[in-house]
């Protein structure tokens, strides 16, 4: 028995120093034999346990939700732009800890968040927490960390010195309105031989980064509606998603520049550098929506040179992780378009239509948007051709600048018929010779095969073939929602352009589950 003891002494001093960079290969070799026979006793050893999960009135409370000295901040939490609601416990003036708000859509689903009539000072709104995400309880450590920027800092020194000392606010503020003053002019001209660089007051420039809710608003209301620049608020660039938000305007006509998928409601769903498990906003609702989507049988291919936890979970659930070249989408967009075209998978009916609320010929249903498929272009100017080019009215006419469609036997004004020609071939109107928009987007979209669009953003070209297909299986209820990993790059506008054809290739703009 003595001999026994000694030898189990000698095995867990064995283990304890596993891990000692000094273990010799005889203790290694006697400490791995010892691992070896409890791995084969394990089966015996470790019997499972049924398990149930805890309910949150199980749980221990937070002390910090039973002290009566600690009172509850509600605000909203601006670590990212999504803006949830949270709820701060301070205790002495200190904040301790960030909570979700329970009152806020983004922090809970509408069937567990707390009624606005619900007394915030009542036991159940003081138990009841709303969801929010590590970054946002972080919130606690930029407030106090000790080298975050409380008072404003000026430069010193040449420019590239890298050189700052700490100022008061009222020293600041003289000091820029003494600036300011002197180029206050909305009436001079900055030089009068270069009109379009605008009056005086343009030489101000604000430019305040990833400037957040209700501070955007604030200081718009000082540099553009007061002083009148119009540099008044430069707050994104290429590196974050400006060129997302170009190619959304020139898409949709300037009207609108971003657009969301009907999560909830979309059958497929292909998320091209946005991941809504670890980023993308609102961030917090937008992960549980992904999660019923996939619940409830949706399917979604993660567009992202990177494995991300979004495209873990689309692996995981039947679907794709797709890899291109960084800075390649467009081509995969175009490879995907290509198979769209030479199929013919597009909705054709909802491509002929010439303006909002009109019947689609292909579906017999009321499509409430409209594509510019119809427009004529210009091949001499590569410009869209207008009614008073066409001479179909004369200079100063109401209907002057209005598009041009073909009828299928002539030009007309677009809002004089419901549906025109998409792939008419090159027509002659008023001695121009034109085509349509789509006509010219498909002629590009074909010069280049897909196996040559494959070999361009390194994707097989079966999977390009098989995630277009799939996108065109689905009727209206799948989406491309694509974001700032696809257009970080100098061809980032186009790139994204690309990629919102798509959508538009299949109409399921502003329809349920589009």
């Amino acid at each position: 028995m003595k001999e026994k003891l000694e030898k189990k002494k000698e095995e867990k001093k064995g283990l304890k120093s596993f891990l000692n960079p000094s273990l010799d290969r005889r203790k290694f070799l006697k400490v791995s034999g010892v691992l070896g026979s409890a791995a084969v006793a394990a089966p015996a050893l470790l019997k499972s346990k049924k398990t149930s999960a805890a309910s949150y009135s199980e749980n221990t409370p937070d002390a910090l939700e039973t002290d009566s000295d600690v009172t509850l901040k509600h605000s909203v939490c601006l670590m990212c732009h999504s803006a949830c609601g949270t709820r701060g416990r301070v205790k002495d003036g200190v904040l301790l800890k960030i909570d979700g708000n329970p009152y806020h859509p983004n922090n809970l689903e509408p069937d567990e968040r707390l009624s606005y009539s619900t007394d915030p000072t009542s036991e159940t709104a003081k138990k009841t927490n709303g969801r929010l995400c590590p970054k946002g309880q972080a919130g606690v450590q930029t407030i106090y960390d000790p080298y975050r920027i409380k008072n404003p800092l000026k430069k010193i020194g040449d420019r590239d010195s890298g050189k700052w000392k700490e100022i008061t606010w009222e020293q600041a503020i003289d000091e820029i309105a003494d600036i300011l003053k002197d180029i206050w002019d909305n009436d001079t001209d900055i030089d009068s031989s270069f009109p379009e660089f605008g009056k005086v007051a343009n030489k101000l420039v604000f430019s305040a980064g990833r400037i957040e809710h209700g501070q955007k608003e604030f200081t718009d209301r000082i540099f553009k509606n007061g002083f009148g620049t119009i540099n008044y608020r430069n707050d994104h660039t290429s590196i974050c998603e400006v060129s997302h938000h170009t190619a959304g305007d020139i898409v949709s006509g300037f009207k609108k520049d971003h657009w969301k998928p009907d999560v909830l409601n979309c059958e497929y769903i292909i998320w091209w550098g946005s991941n809504p498990l670890e980023a993308s906003f609102p961030m917090n609702p937008l992960s549980r929506k992904v999660s019923a989507f996939l619940k409830n049988g949706g399917k979604m291919d993660v567009v992202d040179p990177r494995l991300s936890n979004s495209a873990a979970k689309a692996i995981q659930t039947g679907g794709r992780w797709v890899a291109p070249k960084p800075g390649t989408d467009a081509a995969l967009a175009l490879g995907i378009a290509r198979w769209i075209i030479d199929n013919k998978k597009y909705d054709e009916g909802f491509l002929k239509l010439t303006q909002p609320g009109k019947t689609n010929t292909v579906t017999g249903k009321t499509e409430y948007t409209y594509s510019d498929a119809t427009y004529l272009v210009d091949t001499s100017t590569g410009a869209f051709l207008t009614a008073e080019a066409a001479g179909l009215v004369s200079s100063g006419d109401p209907d002057a600048d209005k598009n041009v469609v073909w009828d299928g036997a002539q030009g007309v004004i677009y809002d004089t018929v419901d549906s025109a020609e998409i792939l008419p071939g090159a027509v002659t109107v008023n001695g121009k010779t034109c085509k349509t928009a789509f006509e010219i987007y498909k002629e590009e979209v074909e010069k280049k095969t897909i196996a040559e669009y494959a070999d361009i953003c390194g994707v097989d070209q079966t999977t390009i073939e098989a995630m277009a297909d799939e996108f065109t299986s689905h009727g209206k209820k799948a989406v491309v929602d694509a974001y700032r990993g696809a257009v970080q790059h100098t061809n980032g506008a186009y790139a994204m352009m690309a990629i919102l054809s798509l959508n538009m290739l299949i109409g399921n703009f502003d329809w349920k589950g589009g």
